[in-house]
């Protein structure tokens, strides 16, 4: 995949800076990465885990640490601006509309099913 650099460890590093060093509620993060996004650009089935919603969920272990390291990037630039940086959480699984898309064991899992989203 190619993707964008870095976006690989956006919510662990988030989650890390945010909740655990700042105390930062865990509602307001999910707010945040989730609910005002999928308000701000007008995704209506995104944002909140609800009925008719789709099950999108990302599970994060805030007592796992790492290093971002260039041999664990997934994407196809294997750079980032995290290269070397200590990470106190981990992402652990990734579900997109209930399927698990990553797990940390086994990496990315199946084909690709995110699905194009369009402002018109």
């Amino acid at each position: 995949m190619g993707g964008i650099s870095g976006a690989q460890n956006n919510v662990d590093l988030m989650f890390d800076l945010s909740v655990k060093q700042r105390g930062l509620p865990v509602h307001k993060f999910v707010e945040l990465i989730a609910t005002h996004p999928a308000e701000r650009f007008n995704i209506p089935q995104k944002g909140e885990l609800a009925v008719s919603k789709d099950a999108d969920i990302i599970l994060v272990d805030p007592n796992q640490s790492y290093t971002v390291k260039r041999e664990d990037l997934y994407y196809k630039n294997k750079h980032s601006a995290y290269e070397g940086r200590k990470i106190d959480c981990r992402v652990t699984k990734t579900i997109v509309r209930g399927h698990v898309v990553f797990d940390l064991e086994k990496g990315i899992q199946g084909e690709p099913i995110g699905k194009l989203i369009s402002s018109k």
